[in-house]
């Protein structure tokens, strides 16, 4: 039995009631979309009342009838899960019409595989995959910034695919009627359906997220903790990519015995929120420099017993103060593998409790990296 895309869920702390999409993660949509780790930061879409038309276009009977609304445009900042939710959207269609094929691809994409058609003669082949599909999934129309000919194409192939009734779906950070590199003439074809705006999360479906990331990545964290910190920084509300980062420095900062200070979680999102938060490079700097050795050295794949303690705690600093991942930080620590770095951290963590001058040495990093 199909899952149903909608479901109603009261998170276990005190807010409204919100509504939970439940994303689709083909497998050959990884294939055609490769940069989309952060596009599903959970399995499920949390929609508060900031973007209550998400719930309006993801009813079944809405689904069903996306061909007569197209083109459909989801757009908004970066990291907001618009293409999570269009690709979602698309697959759902699928399902619930028993139509195929879709053509999932991007700007980019659309625009090179346009010249490259033109380029070998080949222009029909190219017409026939995109305007007889069942619905096309055009992801990201930034790269039709400036490139007249292939904007005139996707302007003819929605002709195409409006008269034949088929869906058209988008995605970009701006209305195309915002925008002065798309031409009005595509504009004009694009802005003839629905567009919805996403939004940053509101404080309730702030809190949701972090109650779900810190079911998947730590569920020994206080959650009550961290929507404390996340209120504290949420000026301008937090983007889920951010409300992520938050549950991911709070889990590499909390000490072996289970304690979190969440003054520090605070200072390391504000200064990563800024763009100040310290990289792997000053980090381990300042380790080289309180220990006498070099750059070079700790970086490199000397075996000496000074050179591989200050190399463990810059691996184990990188960790906890940034949000680089373990194949992150071993690439930069001369390609080592990620078993090797989180032996380095899990050993100075342990070490941390009970050696006081390591402890003490971690303090005075982080106090001349946070100055």
């Amino acid at each position: 039995m199909d899952r149903c895309p909608i479901e109603r869920t009261l998170s276990t702390l005190p807010c409204e009631t919100l509504t939970k999409i439940a994303l689709e993660r083909p497998s050959s949509v990884h294939k055609l979309l490769p940069n989309l780790a952060d596009g599903w930061l959970l399995d499920t879409y949390f929609v508060g009342p900031e973007n209550e038309l998400l719930r309006y276009l993801f009813d079944d009977e809405r689904v069903k009838t996306l061909g007569a609304i197209a083109p459909v445009i989801l757009y908004g900042e970066k990291s907001l899960g618009k293409t999570a939710l269009t690709v979602t959207l698309a697959v759902r269609w699928s399902r619930i019409t028993d139509e195929r094929p879709l053509v999932i691809t991007t700007g980019q994409t659309f625009c090179q595989d346009f010249a490259n058609a033109v380029e070998i003669d080949d222009i029909e082949a190219f017409r026939k995959r995109h305007r007889e599909c069942k619905m096309l999934v055009v992801d990201d129309l930034e790269a039709f910034n400036g490139k007249i000919a292939a904007q005139e194409e996707f302007a003819a192939t929605i002709d195409a695919l409006v008269e034949a009734g088929r869906p058209l779906l988008v995605t970009n950070c701006q209305l195309p009627s915002s925008s002065k590199s798309i031409k009005p003439n595509l504009a004009s074809r694009l802005s003839a359906g629905f567009s919805l705006l996403l939004n940053r999360p509101s404080k309730a479906t702030r809190n949701a997220l972090i109650e779900a990331l810190v079911a998947k990545f730590d569920p020994h964290l206080s959650v009550e903790h961290l929507i404390a910190v996340a209120g504290d920084l949420d000026s301008a509300a937090l983007s889920p990519v951010e409300i992520r980062d938050l549950v991911k420095v709070a889990q590499q900062n909390r000490s072996s015995k289970g304690e979190l200070d969440p003054s520090i979680v605070a200072a390391l999102m504000r200064q990563q929120i800024s763009g100040v938060a310290p990289d792997i490079g000053a980090i381990t700097k300042s380790v080289c420099r309180r220990m006498q050795v070099k750059l070079t050295d700790v970086r490199g794949s000397s075996r000496e017993a000074p050179i591989m303690r200050a190399r463990s705690l810059a691996i184990y600093l990188s960790r906890k103060l940034t949000t680089l991942s373990l194949l992150q930080i071993g690439e930069y620590f001369s390609g080592r593998d990620h078993s090797t770095i989180l032996h380095s951290i899990r050993k100075i963590k342990a070490l941390v409790d009970i050696d006081s001058e390591l402890a003490n040495l971690c303090r005075d990093v982080e106090a001349e990296l946070f100055q």
